[in-house]
């Protein structure tokens, strides 16, 4: 499902924001970042400093997921709009 995906916004996704009059890219994925930060602190905490090489490879899958359908929703109602408009 999220197989051609990374971590990080796709150059299309960043042209989008690029578009925007307030580019917010680095406010999205500083959220991102700071979210999963967070999650992950708080399962080392419950596991009292265990290892969190799953947790991580799981956070990754997320982050990857997160792009995937942000970039969906947003391309989806940039051609919602421009069909409203016709």
């Amino acid at each position: 499902m999220v197989e051609g995906y990374t971590v990080e916004p796709t150059s299309k996704l960043i042209s989008i924001f690029a578009e925007c009059e307030d580019d917010p890219s680095h406010f999205v994925r500083n959220i991102v970042n700071e979210s999963c930060d967070k999650f992950i602190a708080t399962y080392r905490k419950l596991e009292n400093g265990g290892k969190c090489g799953l947790v991580e490879s799981k956070i990754g899958m997320a982050k990857k997921l997160f792009w995937k359908l942000l970039e969906s929703i947003i391309l989806e109602e940039k051609q919602r709009i421009s069909h409203k408009g016709k």
